[in-house]
């Protein structure tokens, strides 16, 4: 059986190119406006790693591969949460918090909140139904879920009215 833990795991590079075919098999989408095709990667020295640009007269605006996604803003390098999302669909016993902290070399809250994310999207799009390595990747890379959508406006709410003060 082919280890994919170790295959993403080993180069940040792979897993970013592995996720971005999954979500464009056909060359990358603007996801502001939607356009195919029409997008670069921008490069130089202060560029970020599977930064593109889009090549839409209106647009213009840059996006990666995590833009709506559940990744979206996350700060954990993508081959860590693609190792989660294998790591979780593969073993036969669900790994505790504690196995994934030293497997994925990540503190125990930033491991329990990638798992709830995870199973969050899992839950929503196929149930409690067993799915594959593939389909797992791929959830990584689909749309934010009501739920997540929701928690995201949850805080900026809190963020909103944490400076009011009520005498």
């Amino acid at each position: 059986m082919f280890d994919w833990t170790a295959f993403l795991l080993s180069d940040e590079g792979l897993a970013r190119h592995h996720i971005e075919g999954l979500r464009w098999p056909h060359g990358p989408v603007c996801p502001h406006c939607g356009e195919v095709d029409k997008a670069w990667i921008v490069g130089g020295k202060g560029s970020r790693a599977g930064l593109y640009k889009c090549g839409r007269y209106g647009c213009r605006k840059q996006f990666t591969v995590t833009v709506g996604t559940i990744l979206e803003r996350t700060r954990v390098p993508l081959s860590k949460w693609a190792a989660l999302a294998v790591i979780e669909v593969q073993r036969h016993r669900k790994p505790t918090l504690q196995d994934l902290t030293v497997e994925l070399q990540l503190s125990y809250r930033t491991v329990w909140t990638m798992r709830q994310l995870f199973a969050q999207t899992r839950r929503s799009q196929y149930g409690e139904q067993s799915i594959n390595v593939e389909e797992a990747l791929q959830l990584l890379v689909s749309p934010k879920t009501a739920v997540s959508k929701q928690r995201e406006s949850e805080k900026t709410v809190e963020e909103d009215h944490s400076g009011d003060r009520t005498p």
